[in-house]
């Protein structure tokens, strides 16, 4: 959790980037969705490494990682293309 700010900085950015995007629009985007998209990743994460290491048994814990992650990042696929707010953070 501590490097999901980073690694989500580097997301906006760097896609923004590739997609020849102007460094307004990155710096927007960023503006308007990377506190939501935190907290959407605190949301996920927290609770699903609490119970992968828990429940799950150690030969299972990396197919949940990678269920995770790939969850993940359809979650950023679509908050880059469409953009992202929670409810009252108009």
């Amino acid at each position: 959790v501590a490097l999901h700010p980073i690694s989500l900085l580097a997301y906006f950015a760097g896609i923004g980037f590739l997609n020849g995007d102007s460094r307004n629009e990155i710096v927007s985007q960023i503006k308007r969705d990377f506190f939501p998209t935190l907290a959407l990743e605190v949301a996920l994460w927290t609770p699903l490494d609490v119970s992968n290491f828990q429940f799950v048994p150690v030969r299972h814990q990396l197919l949940v990682v990678n269920c995770g992650c790939f969850i993940e990042s359809v979650g950023l696929s679509f908050i880059k293309k469409n953009g992202f707010v929670l409810p009252g953070m108009d």
